[in-house]
Parts: C-alpha cells; structure tokens; sequence
C-alpha cells in the first residue's frame, strides 16, 4: 500500500512483512530528504502505533545517491529520537549501488552505533527479501519471548 510519495521517493506499508518501506530513487534535495523521512515517521505514529505491532523500517537504498552530511546528522539526531520515541526499533538498509549512497548510509550507521540513547538496530542487506526474511525472525523470536 503506497503511504506517500514525493519526486524520487515512495514510502509503503507492506502489511505481510509488516514494514515501512521507504523507497529512495535518486538524489533527494534536503528538504524532499527531510520531508519524506517526516512523512514516513507520521504514518508511523498515526497508523502503526493503532496496531499494537512492532514498527519495522525497511529503507530501500539501491537507487539512492549521495546525501549531505548534515542531513545524515539531521537523521541521527532528530527523526532518529522521534522514531524511537515511538516504537521504532530496528531498520534495515538494502544498500545503495553507488559508492556515495553506501557512504551516506555507512555514516548514517556509524552515527547511530555511537548514541548512547534512541539506538536503533541496523542491519545491512544485498535485497529487499532478504531484509523482510530478518524482520521475519524478530517477529518469531518476539512472539518467542512473550
């Protein structure tokens, strides 16, 4: 189901999985960056949070391309605490073709490993199926737990 959709971007709920799934195709300018992130953790806290279910974030990178610095700062230091505040746990990345995507992506990762709050878990991936096979397992190892 698509969420929202802005030049270069689709954010989707994939109700199987259950995942947003927020599609990057191309270069975003910071603002579009910003905005399609906000608009992801929106639907986030008005739709998901009503389920009752974990939040799972899939960020399909494959086609994205390079992202400033300080919008990896801005993920990491802003959306990231808001994400977290509300029920986001654990992302995964399918990663960027393009060497300058996987640095934005590596740096993001980085940021992220060195809070010492709102730390997410990040996982890294090579498709979208294997990402949704490791949301998957959290899923049995939480209804394990309970």
């Amino acid at each position: 189901m698509k969420v929202f959709e802005i030049k270069n971007g689709i954010i989707e709920y994939d109700e199987a999985t259950p995942c947003v799934i927020a599609k990057f195709n191309g270069f975003m300018a910071s603002e579009d960056f910003r905005v399609f992130l906000l608009k992801g953790l929106e639907f986030l806290v008005n739709e998901m949070n009503k389920t009752g279910k974990e939040i799972l974030w899939l960020a399909d990178t494959r086609s994205h391309s390079v992202q400033s610095a300080e919008d990896t700062k801005w993920v990491s230091q802003e959306w990231n605490p808001k994400a977290y505040k509300n029920g986001l746990r654990h992302v995964a990345f399918v990663l960027p073709e393009k060497i300058f995507g996987q640095m934005a992506i590596n740096n993001y990762a980085k940021e992220n490993d060195q809070s010492t709050e709102n730390q997410m878990k990040i996982k890294m991936f090579n498709s979208s199926r294997k990402a949704k096979d490791w949301f998957k397992e959290i899923k049995k190892l939480d209804s394990v737990n309970i």
